[in-house]
């Protein structure tokens, strides 16, 4: 079964709602979505408050930016609010080819176009490596096919002129 891995950027009350929610509803998560949807880092500035939910101390971290990059985030939750810091995670995350998540309407309006023009232009120069690779495959087969020969018979066939 394949495994998600979540990143969730801020952990005030919506945040320690949402770690909570992946934290006590991962079995619901996997029978509804047939996948394994694992919540690996919560980032925040301040992680010694207690937020009424019991995370995973190695899972914290004050470095937002170091969960866009992990290897192991597929998805970030951007829960920070604001356009500065929110906008740099959520470009970072982006970058990084990560799915984002965020409901940060503000961030949205202001530069809602320009991150979705950025992740556009991020598919479409997959697109085009995805189609150069193909063509390089579809190249390499057809330099390496087998010449065909026609087959030579293993006695000799009487021609016309045998007769």
């Amino acid at each position: 079964m394949k495994n998600i891995g979540v990143g969730v950027i801020g952990f005030g009350t919506v945040g320690a709602g949402v770690a909570e929610g992946l934290l006590k509803g991962a079995s619901l998560l996997t029978r509804r979505c047939g996948v394994n949807v694992e919540l690996r880092a919560i980032a925040d500035l301040d992680i010694t408050t207690d937020r009424g939910v019991s995370v995973p101390q190695e899972i914290l971290t004050t470095n937002a930016l170091d969960v866009t990059q992990r290897d192991d985030i597929d998805i970030v939750v951007e829960l920070i609010g604001g356009t500065t810091i929110a906008y740099e995670v959520i470009r970072k995350a982006l970058e990084n080819k990560k799915s984002v998540v965020t409901a940060n309407k503000k961030l949205l309006a202001e530069k809602g176009e320009e991150l979705t023009a950025e992740e556009k232009e991020q598919a479409r120069q997959e697109a085009i490596k995805a189609y150069q690779a193909e063509q390089m495959r579809i190249m390499q087969n057809r330099n390496n096919k087998p010449k065909v020969t026609k087959p030579q018979p293993s006695t000799p066939q009487p021609s016309l002129f045998d007769f």
